[in-house]
């Protein structure tokens, strides 16, 4: 919903940098300034509540990328505070003039704060507990740090820098779905870390006491050997709380990405006032989810608003999601922004989803394998040693020597690690796979939704991550744990809504688990057989997402985006890959979908940038 640049610069022309990071036809630009510092906050949702905040007599001015969460009572004393622009910077720049030292702990939420203080000549930065929000920075004589990769970049070779292509960068997005912390696809910019506290002189210079680490989960120091009695309970608690926080009329009129799964069920029964949720479920072809998502709403007495999808709904809005991640996520992620308008109509001003529950509480990048019965594997998972650096997906092929590259980076940052065996703290490789979020699987369609409609993300709440933070990997591993935990939310009847991903009520055992994972297997054996697995358009699932080899292999606009590659392109993705990916016929490529829509989105990527 936001984007931060700001840079030393005086010569730049911040317009144009402003332009290239509106995303949407109602994106604002306010212009900061502050001693030498100049720069631009690009919101899409009310600057009176989001905007920067500054204050005239100690010259400090506070911009906000993402959002804090705070409770009414603390809402009503910010708009007390004698500060001009958005409430939610206003509180900020008053506990940042009371106590600097204790704000970051005190922030909420998927942020990144800047600061600018005049009368101290620094610049604090605060980053989000999960890197959900990025801050980017470039290497040289001026300072340039935004939140988007290529507006760095730009900024860099409009100064006269040189800005080269990082291609073991490029590689890794193809080979894993996402690049290793700090990197980018440029030499000259990194992300800065997450969790932590920068403070710098205004040319970009260390300054005293320099950067601080603020949180890190509890488990890196005192690692939870297994449940506590009351731990479901608290799940319940902490999480309401969050929701509740979101959901507050203050914070205008809420919507909801509501599909037939447990975490945005909860969201939506969790509310203040679940009546006045605006629930929207994309789809396919009327399905399960649909029907699911319907009968939820139903029973929460909210609206519910289907959202078709086109059939070329992803190639469609794939250069905009492209744009907006910088290349370093796939656009077959990027659900929400070609429904920006959809969206907009309903007059929401506060867009959430169940995004992050299943990476937090369900352990989905755990090692695990399946549990098998009499030789058959089962649903249940089980734990296994460490598989992948990122997540499980076969590896698709590339050169030798960009694979060394990658690998030489995994080996840094897991050191500990070895292909098969177990690992003496899974919690503390759990938390490398998945920090940065924004560079996690499925983290470039969670920036493209960020920046198109007004996003909050419930479960990167303080109270929630302090949670995780003592949650054992074994309380994990099958997600009943979690589900027990928000059924206390859901209570009776909304429990009993089969979650559509198992087709079981929220918080089965697994002993139901296995009998209903072999009947569904046997009920679509015999669909095959009698001819009723097959949809309409030939993309619809019974789930969320489509199929993509057969969206591949049927989309004419994907064929566009592929066709025509240029005598430079065939050289730069044969040296990457060790083959020409022309040559593979569409058939092939519609198999391996993960692998294609990756190399799509860098050539996508690479086209815009004109790197190539």
């Amino acid at each position: 919903m936001s984007d931060i640049f700001i840079t030393s610069n005086l010569d730049l022309d911040l317009d144009s940098v402003a332009d290239f990071l509106k995303f949407t036809p109602f994106t604002k630009t306010i212009p900061i300034e502050t001693g030498r510092i100049r720069g631009f906050v690009n919101r899409l949702d009310d600057p009176a509540m989001w905007g920067p905040a500054s204050d005239v007599e100690s010259g400090v001015t506070v911009c906000l990328s993402g959002r804090i969460a705070l409770d009414e009572v603390t809402w009503n004393k910010a708009e007390k505070l004698p500060f001009k622009g958005g409430l939610a910077c206003r509180w900020i720049l008053g506990r940042y003039l009371d106590k600097s030292e204790s704000l970051a702990v005190r922030l909420n939420g998927a942020f990144a704060v800047v600061i600018l203080d005049q009368r101290r000549k620094v610049i604090e930065i605060i980053t989000d507990r999960m890197g959900h929000i990025p801050v980017y920075r470039g290497e040289g004589p001026d300072l340039v740090m935004a939140t988007q990769p290529d507006a760095v970049a730009m900024a860099l070779s409009a100064a006269g820098m040189n800005t080269s292509l990082d291609r073991t960068s490029v590689a890794q997005m193809i080979l894993h779905g996402g690049v290793t912390q700090p990197h980018t696809f440029y030499q000259q910019v990194q992300q800065l870390e997450p969790a932590t506290h920068f403070i710098m002189g205004m040319n970009g210079s260390p300054n005293p006491p320099g950067n601080r680490v603020y949180w890190s989960p509890r488990f890196l120091e005192d690692v939870p050997a297994k449940p506590w009695p009351e731990i479901e309970e608290e799940v319940a608690n902490v999480i309401n709380k969050a929701i509740r926080m979101r959901t507050h009329d203050r914070l205008g009129k809420t919507g909801l990405f509501l599909s037939g799964g447990v975490d945005s069920r909860t969201v939506l029964f969790g509310a203040c006032a679940p009546s006045k949720v605006e629930c929207m479920t994309f789809f396919d072809e009327p399905n399960r989810e649909l029907e699911v998502a319907a009968e939820l709403a139903a029973l929460a007495g909210a609206t519910h608003h289907p959202l078709p999808r086109e059939f070329e709904h992803y190639a469609m809005s794939a250069e905009i999601s492209v744009k907006i991640c910088g290349g370093m996520g796939s656009f077959k992620e990027s659900h929400i922004p070609g429904f920006q308008d959809q969206v907009r109509k309903l007059g929401v001003d506060n867009v959430l989803t169940g995004d992050f529950a299943d990476a937090l509480f369900e352990g989905w990048t755990l090692g695990r394998k399946r549990l098998k019965i009499l030789g058959v594997k089962t649903n249940i998972s089980m734990p296994t040693g460490y598989r992948h650096p990122f997540a499980s997906f076969k590896e698709p092929d590339i050169s030798d020597f960009y694979y060394e590259e990658i690998m030489a980076r995994c080996r840094a940052l897991f050191p500990e690690c070895k292909v098969g065996v177990p690992v003496p703290e899974p919690l503390s490789v759990e938390l490398r796979k998945l920090r940065p979020l924004n560079r996690s699987p499925g983290g470039g369609g969670r920036s493209a939704a960020f920046r198109t409609v007004p996003l909050d993300v419930v479960f990167l709440d303080k109270d929630i991550l302090d949670l995780y933070g003592r949650f054992p990997a074994n309380a994990k591993m099958n997600g009943t744990t979690y589900e027990r935990g928000v059924s206390r939310i859901l209570g009776p009847e909304a429990s009993a809504i089969f979650n559509n991903n198992n087709r079981l009520p929220v918080g089965s055992g697994l002993g139901l688990r296995i009998v209903n994972d072999r009947f569904k297997k046997t009920v679509r054996r015999l669909k095959r057989k009698i001819g009723r697995g097959v949809t309409k358009t030939g993309i619809a699932t019974c789930g969320s997402w489509p199929n993509f080899k057969n969206y591949i292999w049927g989309s004419e606009k994907i064929r566009e985006l592929w066709a025509d590659p240029a005598p430079e392109e065939r050289e730069f993705f044969t040296t990457i890959l060790g083959t020409d990916p022309w040559l593979e016929p569409m058939a092939n490529w519609a198999l391996k979908d993960n692998d294609f829509l990756r190399i799509l989105t860098v050539r996508i990527w690479l086209k815009q940038q004109k790197m190539v």
